[in-house]
Protein backbone atom coordinates (compact mmCIF):
# COMPACT_ATOMS: atom_id res chain seq x y z
CA UNK A 1 0.00 0.00 0.00
CA UNK A 2 2.78 2.51 0.87
CA UNK A 3 4.44 1.72 -2.82
CA UNK A 4 0.89 2.98 -4.34
CA UNK A 5 0.89 6.34 -2.85
CA UNK A 6 4.25 6.99 -3.66
CA UNK A 7 3.67 6.75 -7.17
CA UNK A 8 0.69 9.30 -6.74
CA UNK A 9 3.19 11.49 -4.72
CA UNK A 10 5.65 12.07 -7.93
CA UNK A 11 3.11 12.63 -10.80
CA UNK A 12 1.35 15.45 -8.80
CA UNK A 13 5.31 16.88 -7.78
CA UNK A 14 6.24 17.19 -11.42
CA UNK A 15 2.96 19.02 -12.24
CA UNK A 16 3.62 21.47 -9.41
CA UNK A 17 7.28 21.85 -10.22
CA UNK A 18 6.18 22.52 -13.97
CA UNK A 19 3.48 25.29 -12.63
CA UNK A 20 6.02 26.45 -10.49
CA UNK A 21 9.00 26.99 -13.39
CA UNK A 22 6.13 28.59 -15.61
CA UNK A 23 5.75 31.28 -12.88
CA UNK A 24 8.96 32.22 -12.40
CA UNK A 25 9.55 32.17 -16.55
CA UNK A 26 6.93 34.70 -16.39
CA UNK A 27 8.28 36.45 -13.32
CA UNK A 28 11.79 36.83 -15.01
CA UNK A 29 10.17 37.81 -18.62
CA UNK A 30 8.26 40.56 -16.86
CA UNK A 31 11.58 41.22 -15.22
CA UNK A 32 13.76 42.03 -18.03
CA UNK A 33 11.09 44.07 -19.66
CA UNK A 34 11.07 46.16 -16.87
CA UNK A 35 14.71 46.80 -16.68
CA UNK A 36 15.32 47.44 -20.65
CA UNK A 37 12.60 49.97 -20.23
CA UNK A 38 14.43 51.88 -16.91
CA UNK A 39 17.70 51.63 -18.70
CA UNK A 40 16.01 53.80 -21.83
CA UNK A 41 14.32 55.94 -19.61
CA UNK A 42 17.89 56.48 -17.77
CA UNK A 43 19.63 57.34 -20.90
CA UNK A 44 16.74 59.67 -22.33
CA UNK A 45 17.09 61.37 -19.06
CA UNK A 46 21.10 61.98 -19.73
CA UNK A 47 20.75 62.92 -22.71
CA UNK A 48 17.85 65.75 -21.93
CA UNK A 49 20.45 66.65 -19.27
CA UNK A 50 22.97 67.21 -21.84
CA UNK A 51 21.03 69.43 -23.88
CA UNK A 52 20.64 71.24 -20.99
CA UNK A 53 23.84 72.28 -19.72
CA UNK A 54 24.71 72.67 -23.64
CA UNK A 55 22.61 75.18 -23.86
CA UNK A 56 23.55 76.26 -20.19
CA UNK A 57 27.20 77.07 -21.48
CA UNK A 58 25.80 78.82 -24.42
CA UNK A 59 23.99 81.34 -22.87
CA UNK A 60 27.16 82.00 -20.31
CA UNK A 61 29.22 82.41 -23.13
CA UNK A 62 26.73 85.10 -24.14
CA UNK A 63 26.94 87.05 -20.66
CA UNK A 64 30.69 86.82 -20.59
CA UNK A 65 30.61 88.25 -24.19
CA UNK A 66 28.21 91.09 -23.28
CA UNK A 67 30.08 91.87 -20.27
CA UNK A 68 33.84 92.11 -22.44
CA UNK A 69 32.48 94.63 -24.70
CA UNK A 70 33.53 98.22 -23.24
CA UNK A 71 30.65 100.08 -24.99
CA UNK A 72 26.92 99.10 -26.24
CA UNK A 73 27.11 97.44 -29.01
CA UNK A 74 24.57 99.22 -31.61
CA UNK A 75 21.38 96.74 -32.74
CA UNK A 76 21.48 95.00 -36.26
CA UNK A 77 18.47 93.86 -38.07
CA UNK A 78 20.70 90.78 -39.42
CA UNK A 79 24.88 89.43 -38.79
CA UNK A 80 26.77 88.57 -41.25
CA UNK A 81 29.47 87.97 -38.40
CA UNK A 82 28.80 86.00 -35.00
CA UNK A 83 28.29 87.05 -32.10
CA UNK A 84 26.45 90.01 -32.05
CA UNK A 85 23.86 91.76 -31.05
CA UNK A 86 20.11 92.19 -32.67
CA UNK A 87 16.81 93.79 -32.87
CA UNK A 88 14.33 92.63 -30.58
CA UNK A 89 11.47 90.42 -32.79
CA UNK A 90 8.87 88.14 -32.31
CA UNK A 91 10.20 84.68 -33.52
CA UNK A 92 9.64 82.01 -31.76
CA UNK A 93 12.70 79.82 -30.97
CA UNK A 94 10.75 76.09 -30.80
CA UNK A 95 9.32 76.71 -33.96
CA UNK A 96 13.24 77.03 -35.62
CA UNK A 97 14.87 74.58 -37.09
CA UNK A 98 18.19 73.45 -36.79
CA UNK A 99 19.20 74.97 -40.05
CA UNK A 100 17.58 78.32 -39.18
CA UNK A 101 19.81 77.98 -35.66
CA UNK A 102 23.12 77.31 -37.65
CA UNK A 103 22.37 80.12 -40.14
CA UNK A 104 21.00 82.77 -37.78
CA UNK A 105 23.08 82.43 -34.72
CA UNK A 106 26.30 82.02 -33.00
CA UNK A 107 27.78 79.01 -32.14
CA UNK A 108 29.46 78.05 -28.81
CA UNK A 109 33.57 78.14 -29.23
CA UNK A 110 34.49 75.88 -26.47
CA UNK A 111 34.53 72.47 -26.14
CA UNK A 112 32.07 69.80 -25.41
CA UNK A 113 32.87 65.99 -26.56
CA UNK A 114 29.75 64.19 -25.54
CA UNK A 115 27.04 66.75 -27.37
CA UNK A 116 26.19 65.64 -31.04
CA UNK A 117 26.03 69.25 -32.31
CA UNK A 118 27.64 72.00 -30.55
CA UNK A 119 25.20 74.86 -28.78
CA UNK A 120 23.82 78.18 -30.49
CA UNK A 121 22.96 81.29 -29.10
CA UNK A 122 21.16 84.44 -30.65
CA UNK A 123 21.57 87.67 -28.14
CA UNK A 124 18.54 90.53 -28.95
CA UNK A 125 18.15 93.92 -27.73
CA UNK A 126 15.46 95.02 -25.51
CA UNK A 127 15.62 98.21 -24.61
CA UNK A 128 17.67 100.86 -22.37
CA UNK A 129 16.86 102.45 -19.52
CA UNK A 130 18.40 105.73 -18.41
CA UNK A 131 19.01 105.94 -14.64
CA UNK A 132 17.46 109.24 -15.00
CA UNK A 133 16.21 112.02 -17.33
CA UNK A 134 19.00 113.75 -19.02
CA UNK A 135 19.40 116.61 -20.03
CA UNK A 136 21.60 118.28 -22.83
CA UNK A 137 23.57 116.21 -25.80
CA UNK A 138 25.29 113.42 -23.65
CA UNK A 139 23.34 110.42 -23.19
CA UNK A 140 22.55 109.54 -19.24
CA UNK A 141 23.94 106.42 -17.79
CA UNK A 142 21.86 103.86 -17.35
CA UNK A 143 21.28 100.19 -18.29
CA UNK A 144 20.65 98.16 -21.56
CA UNK A 145 18.45 94.70 -21.56
CA UNK A 146 19.24 92.33 -23.36
CA UNK A 147 17.29 88.98 -24.26
CA UNK A 148 19.99 85.94 -25.08
CA UNK A 149 18.44 82.81 -26.36
CA UNK A 150 20.26 79.36 -26.14
CA UNK A 151 19.75 76.15 -28.46
CA UNK A 152 21.62 72.73 -27.21
CA UNK A 153 21.19 69.15 -28.04
CA UNK A 154 22.49 66.26 -26.24
CA UNK A 155 23.93 62.67 -27.85
CA UNK A 156 21.63 62.65 -30.63
CA UNK A 157 19.98 65.81 -32.33
CA UNK A 158 16.57 64.66 -31.10
CA UNK A 159 17.20 65.74 -27.75
CA UNK A 160 16.65 69.56 -27.60
CA UNK A 161 16.58 72.11 -25.22
CA UNK A 162 15.85 75.63 -25.60
CA UNK A 163 16.86 78.28 -23.03
CA UNK A 164 16.21 81.62 -22.50
CA UNK A 165 17.10 84.75 -20.07
CA UNK A 166 17.08 88.49 -19.45
CA UNK A 167 20.54 90.15 -18.99
CA UNK A 168 21.20 93.75 -17.93
CA UNK A 169 24.07 95.64 -18.67
CA UNK A 170 26.02 99.01 -17.26
CA UNK A 171 28.52 100.45 -19.69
Amino acid sequence: MFSLHSKKQQGSSLTTSLIILIVLMGLLVSSTRNSSLQLRMAYNITNYNMAFQSAEAALKEAEDWIMAQTTAQAAVTSCSLQPCIIEESTWQPEDQSATWWAANSAQYSGSLSSVNTMPRYVIEYVKYVPDEAGIGSSQPSGTYYYRITSRGTGSTDNSVSILQTMFARRY
